[in-house]
């Protein structure tokens, strides 16, 4: 009965990383990122790139410690969102406003990069990518919306009117 079980969740799961490979990276490397800033006091010290990062983490009351507990905790969220749309059901609501959220992050630090060095750094490009691919998976997540059924969007619809 366990084998069964962890064989169907497995198989689910493994679908899951091949359809949303991108939704995944892009949690691992927000993930990451946290942690670089987590562990240390003065990664924004490093680079003249972080100094407008440093500057608005500055402004908004915050450490860098800080925000890189809150990056790992918003790419944990994020990873368990995307384990329940593998495991269980599918999540594309869920998971669109997760994209929405961690695209608004890289833009941050996209921004963060550019306006101190412009692409003269190899941060802004990578960083670029990560905010293209969360663009790239909130539309996607849109579309999965688009396609579910009326009543699961939280509006309710007459038999008549349903794609069901």
């Amino acid at each position: 009965m366990i084998a069964v079980f962890v064989r169907e969740a497995g198989g689910h799961l493994a679908d899951s990383l091949r359809a949303k490979a991108l939704e995944w990276v892009c949690t691992l490397a927000a993930f990451l990122f946290g942690y670089s800033l987590a562990q240390s006091a003065d990664t924004f010290a490093l680079s003249p790139s972080y100094a407008m990062m440093d500057r608005m983490v500055t402004a908004a009351g915050l450490t860098e410690n800080a925000v890189g507990w809150l990056v790992m905790g918003f790419a944990l969220i994020r990873f368990a969102v995307l384990g329940y749309n593998g495991l269980w059901h599918s999540s594309p609501i869920a998971r669109r406003w997760m994209a929405f959220a961690s695209a608004l992050l890289w833009w941050f630090i996209f921004m963060g990069f550019w306006a101190a060095v412009g692409f003269a750094a190899t941060g802004a490009g990578s960083y670029l990518a990560f905010l293209v691919g969360e663009v790239i998976s909130t539309v996607r997540c849109s579309y999965e919306v688009g396609k579910m059924p009326s009543v699961v969007r939280g509006r309710s619809v007459d038999a008549a009117h349903s794609r069901h």
